[in-house]
């Protein structure tokens, strides 16, 4: 019986269903390889964008204590 239903599977050592797993397998692993690179792309893309915006609000604050300083130091002068 066991004899049976090892004779029933498929052969598996067959030339054309070696290179159809082969070709099938390149085609997903490239499908994930792009989205590996598209979502590194993103994140990069991201990490410019905060910093600059961090920049941009780090500079705006500086702008403001300056102007704080100058003001208490008329405050003072007068």
């Amino acid at each position: 019986m066991l004899q049976e239903i090892v004779n029933l599977l498929p052969n598996l050592n067959s030339e054309d269903l070696v290179r159809s797993f082969a070709a099938k397998n390149n085609d997903m692993m490239f499908a994930v390889y792009i989205c590996a690179m598209v979502r590194c792309v993103l994140a990069l893309h991201t990490l410019i964008f905060v910093g600059k915006d961090n920049e941009e609000k780090e500079k705006d604050l500086e702008e403001l204590r300056e102007k704080e300083k100058l003001a208490k130091d008329e405050k003072k002068k007068k």
